[in-house]
């Protein structure tokens, strides 16, 4: 290379030889923040942590486990399905007027149905009639379901829900008391068994507990009451919009 390496009217250079850069192929840059595919960089936080933890958008475990619990499984029908199954004496007593609307249904249906059924049906004209009573008591379940959270809106029905709601719960944890002393469920002398099993003092102080917690969780537990519909929001029986 020669010393004058811009020409014979520009300065020279007594240095090493140098060539000059193909400007068509980019100089290299040392990476400092390089990280895998699919990882953060080394240099920068993981998301949402929090002096070295984990939790859910930056939010404490205790708000993280409570949104997750409301929301994850609420666009899968089946699971909500089951939950509600399973769950479902005390949806009987937090839905009074849903699930008196699906039991006589069921109740009269049959015997409705039967009488337009010809004796001469390829199947038994009992199974005909039970089948189509519980496809109707299913139907009418589901409506009235709806509409109950609508309902729910106004006072006029909420309250006075409220207080059909702990007499019931009341009931349902004498049935339990009953089951689990081993006294006989006999409906012709329920009466009778309850006043047997209300007459200790400790079943009535906790039964008196049941309806004093159970009200406080139905009107003030507001992160219990929405993660609950929306487990009724996934199984079909609350409208998204109520």
């Amino acid at each position: 290379m020669s010393n004058q390496p811009y020409g014979p009217h520009g300065p020279s250079y007594d240095g090493p030889p140098q060539t000059t850069p193909n400007p068509t192929v980019p100089t290299p840059v040392p990476n400092t923040t390089y990280a895998p595919v699919g990882l953060p960089a080394a240099s920068d936080p993981y998301p949402g942590s929090s002096s070295g933890g984990y939790s859910l958008g930056g939010l404490a475990p205790g708000e993280a486990a409570q949104i997750l619990a409301a929301t994850g499984a609420k666009n899968d029908f089946l699971v909500n399905l089951i939950v509600a199954g399973i769950l479902s004496p005390v949806w009987v007593c937090l839905y009074p007027l849903s699930a008196a609307a699906g039991f006589f249904t069921l109740l009269y249906g049959a015997g409705l149905a039967i009488r337009f059924i010809p004796p001469s049906a390829p199947l038994s004209p009992n199974l005909i009639a039970s089948a189509i009573a519980l496809v109707a008591a299913l139907i009418v379940l589901w409506n009235v379901s709806r509409l109950e959270h609508v309902l729910a809106r106004f006072s006029a029905y909420r309250i006075p829900r409220h207080v059909v709601r702990l007499v019931l719960l009341a009931a349902a944890t004498v049935l339990a008391i009953e089951r689990f002393q081993g006294i006989p469920i006999s409906y012709p002398a329920l009466q009778s068994n309850f006043t047997r099993v209300l007459s200790n003092p400790v079943n009535l102080a906790i039964v008196a507990g049941v309806m004093v917690a159970s009200h406080f969780i139905l009107w003030n537990w507001k992160w219990a009451r929405e993660a609950w519909h929306q487990r009724l929001v996934g199984a079909g029986l609350r409208a998204r919009t109520v």
